[in-house]
This record gives structure tokens, C-alpha cells and sequence, in this order.
């Protein structure tokens, strides 16, 4: 029987490599009626059904591996699957547990930090959202998106000085790519302005917004109450919410990659 379940499992992902999904997953099918005490096999069905977007059936896939795993190491990469299909189904509470549950386990990879963050924000708790964005800033390199990502978590609890910390750190680094992406510096620029304004620092906030329309070569403002009148609405629409971080498949724990399969 387990001989059976294991050839079907092979053709399965011989077919699924080949593009035959819709075959492939009559294959897996059959291995799982056959032994259904593989994880592996509800892990594999789990992650194509998510790459199909078939996220209901992708979480009762991967919530059976996980109940049949009992390898931390191979469990984390399966939690890790099931923390994206809780985002994309945006039971963002259940993100939360997941990341949690991967962060005491010694996962390290910034991804878990971001998703939990950014789940945090989506359910109102900034200050634990900005925490985790901090622990991101400690364990990557990026000194642009998740510098204003911070900026404007910070910006949303009206920390504006510590939003204008983080805004000066992206800048700097917008400055050194000024000859091929003036975009980045014209998005902190605007930033800045917004943050200047809610600060009271109007006249700055002037300078900081002309000072980015001339940039990508839009037409600065002359008139002070324009300027004004253009600022209060940006303050009303501006969601400021944080970029939704990647669904890529790879995991840090204690420094060592643990890449999945699927």
C-alpha cells in the first residue's frame, strides 16, 4: 500500500512539473486514499491548491500536514505556507499566531516579522506593528522600503519626529540611486511634507513638496494656500499603509536557509 501511495506521489509531481496540474492532483488524490498519514502528500496538495488560489482547500491541506508533522524543521516550512494563505484570506489573527509560532521556534527570516507587522497594523495595533518592523530594520539591509514602512506606522501614531528619522534614512539612500530612480526620493519627499505638516512645520512642508515635484519635473506650487488646500487633502486620503510583504517560501532559523521544496 505504501509502495502504491509513494509511485502515485512521484507521478504527481512528474506531472506537476510538467504544467499537468488538473492530472497531477488526481495522482495526489489517490496516494492520500491510499496512506493518509503523509504529510508530505497534504503539504504538496496544500501548496499547489495555494498556487492555484484555491486558498479554503490550500488551508485544510496544510493544517492536516501540520497535525501530521512531527518535525519542527519541516513543520515551519509548512506553518510558513499556511501564515501566506491566512493573509490572503485575510484572517489576519491567524497570521499573527503562525508568525508567532515560527518566531519561537527560531525563525529568523525578516518575511515573518513583516507579515506579522503588517497584519498587526491591518488589525489596529500599531505599537506592536512597529515593533516587529523594528526587529525587520535589525535583520536586513533594505534602508529604503522598510525605513518607510517604519516612517509611516510612526506617521500613523503621530510620532512624527521618529517618522522623520526614518524618512532622512530613506532619502539618503534614494539620493545615491537619484540618476536612475527619481520616483524613490519623490515618494519620501512627499512623505516628509505630509509628516511636516502634522507637525505644524507648514512652510517646511512646502519646501519638502516642491522640492519633489520639481524632481520628477511636475509643476511646483506658487501660491502657499494652494499648496495648503492640496495638503489637507493628501492628509485625508493618505492610507499610509505599509507595502503587503512578499509570499516567497524561505525560512532563517539560527542562521541556517531552509528553503522548501515545494
Amino acid at each position: 500500500m505504501e509502495h502504491r501511495a509513494l509511485a502515485h506521489f512521484k507521478r504527481a509531481l512528474d506531472k506537476f512539473h510538467r504544467g499537468e496540474v488538473k492530472d497531477g492532483l488526481v495522482d495526489l488524490e489517490q496516494a492520500i486514499q491510499l496512506d493518509p498519514a503523509r504529510w508530505e502528500f497534504f503539504w504538496t496538495r496544500g501548496a499547489f491548491n495555494y498556487r492555484r488560489r484555491a486558498y479554503p482547500a490550500a488551508l485544510s491541506d496544510l493544517t492536516q500536514a501540520i497535525d501530521l508533522c512531527s518535525d519542527v524543521e519541516q513543520a515551519a516550512k509548512i506553518y510558513q505556507q499556511r501564515m501566506f494563505c491566512y493573509g490572503r484570506l485575510e484572517d489576519y489573527e491567524r497570521v499573527v499566531k503562525d508568525a508567532t509560532w515560527l518566531i519561537e521556534h527560531g525563525f529568523i527570516e525578516p518575511n515573518i516579522y513583516q507579515w506579522r507587522g503588517w497584519s498587526k497594523y491591518i488589525m489596529g495595533n500599531l505599537e506592536g506593528a512597529i515593533e516587529d518592523y523594528s526587529r525587520v530594520l535589525e535583520l536586513t539591509l533594505d534602508p529604503y522600503g522598510n525605513r518607510l514602512n517604519r516612517a509611516m506606522l510612526y506617521y500613523k501614531s503621530h510620532r512624527y519626529d521618529e517618522a522623520l528619522e526614518d524618512l532622512d534614512q530613506a532619502l539618503k539612500f534614494a539620493l545615491r540611486e537619484l540618476e536612475t530612480e527619481r520616483t524613490l526620493a519623490f515618494v519620501v519627499y512627499q512623505c516628509r511634507a505630509l509628516v511636516l505638516y502634522q507637525r505644524g512645520d507648514i512652510e517646511k512642508s512646502f519646501y519638502e513638496y516642491n522640492y519633489g515635484q520639481v524632481l520628477v519635473g511636475f509643476k511646483p506650487y506658487v501660491s502657499m494656500e494652494s499648496y495648503v488646500a492640496t495638503i489637507k487633502d493628501l492628509v485625508h486620503s493618505f492610507s499610509g499603509i505599509p507595502s503587503r510583504p512578499s509570499d516567497r517560501a524561505f525560512l532563517t532559523r539560527r542562521g541556517t536557509p531552509q528553503e522548501s521544496i515545494i
